[in-house]
């Protein structure tokens, strides 16, 4: 790849469904997943060693079931088959640092926003010409952007980590994941 980085490669990390870790293969349901060996202290994205974990939600991507007869059918068996994996996943130093920054930023630019909004809120009782009152309006849209990218920071998303649930659900997939992360994952398996 451009600039020596790793080659990139897929790593599938094998779930199972806590109903059937707890309870045996005959208890199996569609409960919340989790990996059947611990992810290792790696971080997917950089090959780190890990500073920190972080509670991912990954859902199926699975947007319609096979086999249904009726729209109505399909619908209710889509809302009984969403699987779900809740995971602690390793991020790197690097992860947290970039996380953090993202979260200063987008402090900072709605910091900025609210002190322009009540600016023009005060012009605005003063007396202030019509123009004030459209940049009041602009500015109180924009002020959603670092708000926006606020909230998607708090928490990693699946995105941010860069995994994703199986199609059939029995795996974690990391589509780009560094190459120390795949050899930690094929020695655990």
């Amino acid at each position: 790849m451009a600039n020596g980085d790793p080659q990139r490669v897929e790593v599938r990390v094998p779930v199972e469904s806590a109903d059937e870790a707890l309870f045996g293969s005959a208890f199996s349901g569609e409960g919340a997943l989790r990996p059947v060996e611990p992810v290792p202290p790696i971080c997917s994205r950089h090959g780190d060693p890990e500073s920190d974990r972080v509670r991912v939600t990954i859902k199926s991507d699975r947007s319609q079931p096979d086999g249904s007869d009726s729209r109505l059918g399909s619908a209710l068996a889509a809302a009984y088959t969403v699987q779900v994996a809740a995971v602690e996943w390793p991020v790197c130093v690097r992860c947290v640092t970039a996380r953090l920054r993202w979260q200063i930023a987008a402090a900072a630019l709605f910091t900025a926003l609210a002190v322009l909004f009540l600016g023009l809120v005060f012009a605005l009782l003063q007396g202030a010409p019509r123009p004030y009152g459209f940049a009041l309006l602009g500015v109180f849209a924009v002020s959603f952007i670092p708000l926006y990218v606020a909230l998607r920071m708090i928490e990693h998303r699946r995105a941010g980590v860069g995994v994703t649930l199986a199609e059939d659900g029995s795996a974690l997939v990391v589509r780009d994941a560094h190459p120390d992360f795949a050899r930690a994952v094929s020695s655990r398996t």
